[in-house]
């Protein structure tokens, strides 16, 4: 039972990680670049509305990634005690991991997310666009993207570490 246990919780962990990374991977290299079809007032209500609904669904795949990998860690895994998670190599890694997991959820959900929002819905920017005046709008939207890399840096990160577990 207890081995089924780990592999659900291990199970859970993974579905999670493909959620928050590949949800966010998409979102930025696959609906943004395709959304450029639509007009400039058509581009920003869908993609507030994609972002304010996938928000909310990444937080908290990343909130649980989080939680699953620290059981994953402690009451799966080998580390029971804090000299545990100081003195081995698991647990170095295990510790980098939490705090390059948190970091990461922490940036995109207080710092990448709400800067995104702004740009969205900034609809002097997007009317500009609309009329032909799209210079400050690209602008804005590479700021966006630029901000959202430090994410992404992060998941490179998590991903490195998880490999060399």
């Amino acid at each position: 039972m207890w081995w089924t246990l780990r592999e659900l919780v291990l199970g859970i962990h993974v579905f999670l990680g493909i959620v928050w990374v590949g949800g966010v991977l998409f979102v930025g290299w696959g609906v943004f670049p395709a959304v450029r079809a639509m007009d400039y007032r058509n581009q920003q209500r869908f993609l507030l509305s994609l972002m304010r609904w996938t928000h909310k669904v990444f937080t908290l795949s990343g909130a649980g990634v989080i939680v699953t990998g620290i059981f994953l860690g402690t009451v799966f895994g080998p580390i029971q005690s804090m000299g545990t998670a100081s003195l081995s190599p698991y647990g170095h890694h295990f510790v980098l991991a939490l705090v390059v997991g948190s970091l990461t959820l922490a940036w995109g959900t207080l710092v990448s997310y709400p800067h995104a929002i702004s740009v969205l819905s900034k609809t002097v920017l997007w009317n500009m666009a609309d009329e032909g005046y799209d210079t400050f709008l690209k602008q804005s939207l590479r700021g966006v993207t630029l901000v959202s890399g430090v994410e992404v840096i992060g998941f490179v990160g998590l991903l490195t570490i998880m490999l060399t577990f």
